[in-house]
Parts: structure tokens; sequence; C-alpha cells
């Protein structure tokens, strides 16, 4: 059995001024006896109860349990003493309403490391000793007033602390509950529990076998007499031998169960309400915006490389600069170069889609009708491995593709305009060299070779036959990131046996080009991610940090249940990894969302990073983490007596 004393015990709190609350008390407290502390309003009661129970600290004396004097002792040697010595009823019951009465009894038990098995059980038969059998899965929040106390009874039954403090256990009830709460209090002193009841209650006091009176912080009267209730024996839990019933409860005072914080931890989170949403979403927030914008990054980045490859990058241009037709070698060159074979080698070249020939033939006079004045205008001939309208955009004469193999001539838009030649299904002609040609078509886009929009373009036979050439270019269409290769052996295969007077033009490398783009567009996206994970950590310190103010009194009776400062940072810490992890799978799912929906509202095709979906539900628990570490400070200095009082 455990006997207290208080020696010379005083405290004062500072705060405008230091305040004596308790001074100079001398008291010793027998086990099993029935002490009712009492007094008005600031006499010093609940500054007592606490310093006995070693929920504070004195400022001045010793606090002694069981012989063993407490004044020197560390948080956590007082905290361990007092799991094996305390048990609590309080006037605002301080319960977690949002967890079932029995989780609440178990509570005490938790933290002395008792199985679940052994709890649950334990804590079934103390309701059952309050009469709340049958009510042990009942959300606190649905309970009666009286029926919050008794649980707070049976959480101060369950684990067979031999010293019950109860601090005005009656203030919050009405006559009838009053009595069944006193009535139960009453029979724990008579199964040998030390009961010390803090009061302004006169009816209350008169069940005491002890009255101790403090005004101003000081003992005015220590009296005896005969109470209501006198001492009788340990009624163990219904089912087991009493030895039984305290080896299953006994456990060690003040140890936590790895298993144990977790599953506290989950509770904390499931029962967690708007507190618990808002903290996963904050996380779920930032996991999502850093899986879309990743996600987002892949997608620009091949969005920027199909604008790429669609574009110039497809192009190689070779051109030879003039003919000299009046030699020999010039006429041979002419003919090797504009010949149906050159072409051809061309076209053969790994990663050339078609090759075009163009000649030009300097200027040739037209006319619309014969009675017309001819105009200068200038010839190309032309060659392709391609259909034309494969190269050109044309328009054709009898509307069909394929049409022009060289009968006839093809008529760029601007000249059949200035010309005022009529609608094509006219069949209209063009007088040249005073004999009709037949139009074949109107080529309405050149690409890059917008000078043949006002030119006449013959197959490149009859070109010849009509003018001798100027010079000769090539427009090779190649696969995308061919061009470089293909650029480096199309002056070899058009001309093979002078080269050099080749001029080729090559597009630049469109991965040097997209590369600082795409490392634009990728550094603006994880600098946004960055962004993003870092306001979840600081609203999620802010969020836990605010949340533990507000459970004060719940992390109070914890400490006053045995909870170490560790304990409560291991759970604090615990809740924030698990709600990290939720906030960072919902955040997966939600930023695979985000970005399917961003680039179907921009017609992309969706490119979904696997790592990154793969880290997202990491990156929760790592924002987890670095937010409960962050924010335990505030739960490991809270101060138990402080935090019962509210």
């Amino acid at each position: 059995m455990t006997a207290l004393e208080a020696r010379n015990l005083g405290k004062a709190y500072s705060g405008g001024g230091e305040v004596a609350a308790l001074a100079g008390v001398d008291l010793r407290i027998a086990p099993g006896e029935f002490v009712a502390i009492c007094g008005p309003s600031g006499a010093g009661k609940s500054t007592l109860s606490n310093l006995l129970a070693l929920l504070e600290a004195p400022s001045s004396g010793d606090c002694i349990v069981d012989g063993i004097g407490t004044a020197t002792l560390t948080d956590a040697e007082r905290t361990r003493l007092r799991s094996a010595s305390f048990a609590f009823v309080f006037q605002a019951f301080h319960l977690i309403e949002a967890r079932s009465a029995a989780e609440n009894v178990e509570m005490g038990l938790v933290y002395r490391a008792v199985p679940r098995k052994a709890r649950r059980q334990a804590a079934v038969d103390a309701l059952d000793s309050v009469g709340l059998g049958g009510k042990e899965d009942r959300t606190v929040a649905k309970l009666s007033g009286g029926e919050r106390q008794r649980v707070a009874i049976a959480r101060a039954v369950v684990g067979l602390a031999p010293v019950i403090i109860a601090d005005e256990p009656s203030g919050n009830l009405d006559t009838a509950n009053s009595t069944v709460i006193m009535d139960l209090l009453s029979r724990l002193n008579g199964q040998g529990r030390t009961l010390i009841v803090v009061t302004h209650d006169e009816g209350v006091a008169r069940l005491a076998g002890r009255r101790i009176q403090l005004v101003d912080g000081k003992v005015v009267e220590d009296s005896a007499h005969q109470a209501a209730h006198q001492p009788g024996e340990h009624r163990a839990p219904k089912g087991v031998t009493a030895a039984e019933s305290a080896d299953q409860v006994k456990g060690r005072p003040s140890r936590l169960r790895f298993v144990d914080l977790l599953s506290d931890a989950w509770l904390g989170v499931r029962h967690g309400g708007i507190r618990a949403v808002s903290l996963v979403a904050a996380v779920a927030l930032a996991c999502g915006l850093g899986v879309a914008t990743i996600g987002l990054s892949q997608t620009a980045r091949y969005q920027v490389s199909d604008v790429f490859d669609a574009a110039a990058n497809r192009r190689v241009a070779l051109a030879v600069p003039g003919f000299d037709s009046a030699t020999p070698v010039g006429r041979r060159e002419l003919a090797a170069l504009t010949s149906a074979e050159a072409v051809e080698r061309l076209a053969q070249l790994r990663g050339v889609e078609s090759a075009t020939l163009l000649v030009n033939h300097l200027e040739i006079s037209l006319s619309a009708r014969s009675s017309d004045e001819p105009v200068p205008v200038t010839l190309h001939g032309i060659r392709s491995s391609s259909p034309l309208e494969a190269v050109f955009d044309i328009d054709f004469a009898n509307g069909q593709a394929n049409s022009f193999g060289g009968d006839g001539v093809i008529v760029g838009q601007g000249l059949a305009r200035s010309l005022a030649i009529g609608p094509l299904a006219a069949s209209p002609s063009i007088w040249i060299g005073g004999r009709p040609v037949a139009v074949a078509g109107v080529l309405t886009d050149a690409g890059y070779r917008t000078e043949l929009l006002n030119a006449v373009i013959m197959s490149e036979p009859e070109a010849s036959a009509l003018m001798p050439p100027s010079y000769a270019a090539v427009e090779l269409a190649v696969l995308p990131g061919a061009a470089r290769q293909v650029g480096g052996q199309a002056a070899v295969a058009w001309n093979q046996t002078s080269p050099r007077r080749i001029e080729v033009n090559v597009p630049p490398d469109p991965a040097a080009m997209r590369a600082p783009i795409e490392a634009s567009v990728r550094s603006v996206l994880v600098t946004l991610t960055g962004v993003a994970l870092l306001l979840a950590v600081m609203m999620l310190v802010n969020t836990t940090s605010s949340a533990v103010l507000q459970r004060t009194p719940e992390f109070g009776i914890r400490r006053a249940l045995g909870a170490r400062r560790l304990h409560l940072a291991g759970l604090v810490v615990a809740e924030a990894v698990i709600t990290g992890a939720l906030g960072g799978v919902a955040g997966t799912y939600l930023g695979v969302l985000g970005e399917l929906a961003a680039t179907a509202a921009r017609h992309w095709t969706p490119v979904l990073d696997p790592l990154a979906v793969a880290l997202g539900p990491p990156a929760g628990v790592v924002i987890g983490l670095l937010a409960g570490l962050l924010a335990i400070r505030p739960a490991t200095r809270i101060d138990p007596a402080s935090a019962v009082r509210q």
C-alpha cells in the first residue's frame, strides 16, 4: 500500500509577480484513508492534490510517496512513479469524446504496456463494475454527464492504482448523479484504495474519514471523524481472482509498446474529424500538385519534342550554284544532276521520305491567251520520288490526286491570279512560245519555296527542251531526327563526281534546340513542386501545432496517466506520418486525375511518370514526418497539472 507525506510543501506561481498558492504544508496520509481536501476557491486545494500526485513539482519542500522523496526526481522518474501509484477522476471528465468508453478506460493501461486482449477485458470489467456494462463500445460523446463520470471512475479502477485523486468529481453533476458517483468512489475506498477528494461540497466532505481544510495556501484544520463508508476488502473483476487481475493489468509503469503507439495514432487520425481531414487535405494538395507538375513536365517535354520534330528539322535542302552548259563537262554534269537516277539515289538514302528536284530555267514568256501580250515568268523543272501533291498543296484540274505526270503545267497561285486564269473546271490553258499548254493544276502552298507561287512548273525534261537550266536545288523530306545524318550523305549521292560543289542546308539539331526549352519548363515545374511541398510542410506544422494546443486537456490526462514526454512526441509524429501517408495516396490519385484533365484540355497525349506516381505516398510520409518533428515541441511542453485544469 502507498503512504503519502508532505514536508514543508510550498508552491508559488509567477505572473505579474510571484503568488504563493501553498506554503509550509506538513501532513501524512496513510494507506486506505478517505481524505477530503476542502476550502474556499483559491485556497490551494487543487495545488495540494496536484503536488501529492506528482502532477507538478513543488517550489519548496518535498512530497514523499511510499518513502521515496520526489523533489530531485527527473520528469521521467516522476511520471513512472505517478503511473504506478495514482489514478485520477476530474470534474471535467477529461475523456476523448470521439472514442468509445472502453478505449477511454484502457488509456491508463496503454501506458503500462498491458497487452491489448488483457487491456480490453479489464476495461469491460471495470465498466461493468460502475454500472456501464454493455456500453463499452458506445462513443463517449453519446453518454450523459453521469455516465461520462462513471467512465472516468472506471478508468481509475482499471489500473488498480493504490491512490485515487478525485478533483471535484461531482461538480458538473446533478444531485442524483453526484450521489451515485460518490457512492462508487466510497466503494473503491472500502476496497482498500486511498481516496483523496478535492471538494467544496460539505455533503461530499462528510463522506470522508478525514478532513483537511485549507485557507490561503495553509492547513487550518486536519481532523478525523467517523465516515459513512468503512474500508473493506478489495473486489476483483468478475471471472478472475484478485491476484490474477493484478497480474493482468499491473503491467510496467510508464511504458508504451510500439504497436500500441501506432494503434493509438491511427485512432487519433480516424476519429480526428475535420482536424484530421484538413491535415490530410494539406498533404494531398502538395503531393497532388507534385505528381501533376512532374507528369505535366514529362508531357510538355514530349509535346515540345513533337512540335520540333514536326517542323523544320524534317527538311534538308541541297543546291548547286550554277551550270556551264556551253561545255561538254557542264552538259554532262547537268545531265547527271537533273536525271531521274540522281533523284532516285537521294530517295533511297536511309531516313529520307521523299526527294524533289527543282531546276531553275530562268524566264520564259507566256500569256493567258494568244492575243495577250506575253509576260516574263520564271520556269521551273521538277522531278520527285513521290507524287507531287505529297510535297506541295496543289488543286488539280480534274480534282483527282496524283494527276500531274508531266502533261501540261502547274501554275503558282500568285501567277494564276495575275494572269486571270479561269476556273480549273473549265480546263484553262496558257500560251508558251506561241502554242497552248494545258494547266494541270494550281500550286496553293509551296512551303519554304514561296518563289514557286509566282512561277510556272513543268516536268524537267519538258522544261529543259524549252530552255537550258541555270541552277538546281533538291528538297529532301526526312524522318524525325535524321536530318544531320542525311545531310552528311546527300551531297555525295547527288553529285558523285564533285560533291564539294553542293551546298547542304541542314537544320539545327532539334535536341540541342529543345533542350533549353525543356530545361526551362522542367525548372519552372520543379520549382512549383518544391514550393508546394514546402507550403504543405508549413501548413501541416501549423495545423498540427494548433491541433496539439486544442488537445491540451487530452495530452494532460495522458501525462497524468503515465505518458512521458517521449510518448507524446511519438504520438504526434506517428499521427503526422499516418496523416502524411493518407494524404500522399490521395494526392497521388488527385495528381494523376489533374494531369489527365489538363492534358485533355490541351489535346495532348498524357505521359504518366511511374516514378512520380510511386513516390507520391512516400513523399506524403516524409512531409508528415517533418511536420510531426517540427510540431512535437508544444506537445512535450504541456504541463499535466495546468492541462487538466482546462
